[in-house]
């Protein structure tokens, strides 16, 4: 038996953290955590709220892209971009700006996002507001 969590499921308990993974959960921006791989190691409830996709539909970044971003110039231009915005937070160790996106969600809607965030040790934490 597996014991990674699935994205978006958290827990109050009294393990470290519960508290927190319980607060960013319930907070009214979206947020996803990535591993260095690009896998989604936990998202939070607004950002289902927002763009419709499921855990099981965005496991990771690929994925993201593919859904978020259908066009494929489009999504090349923000697949660049958004590299870029974060080697640049690396490099100078800083958060990742706000940067408009045009985001498709789970029900053909376009809707225009900001995106910015923050490099991790161990991955990435990206916010999406509407």
């Amino acid at each position: 038996m597996s014991s990674r969590r699935k994205p978006g499921i958290t827990s109050g308990g009294s393990e470290a953290g519960g508290d927190l993974r319980l607060v960013v959960n319930r907070q009214p921006i979206a947020a996803i955590r990535l591993d260095l791989a690009g896998n989604v190691v936990d998202a939070n409830r607004r950002l289902m709220e927002l763009v419709g996709y499921s855990p099981d539909e965005v496991p990771n970044l690929d994925a993201w892209w593919l859904l978020a971003f259908p066009d494929p110039h489009y999504r090349q231009q923000v697949m660049a971009d958004w590299a870029a915005a974060v080697q640049e937070s690396i490099s100078r160790g800083t958060d990742i700006p706000p940067r408009e996106y045009r985001v498709t969600c789970r029900n053909g809607q376009t809707k225009t996002l900001l995106a910015s965030g923050v490099a991790l040790s161990d991955g990435l934490l990206a916010i999406l507001e509407d």
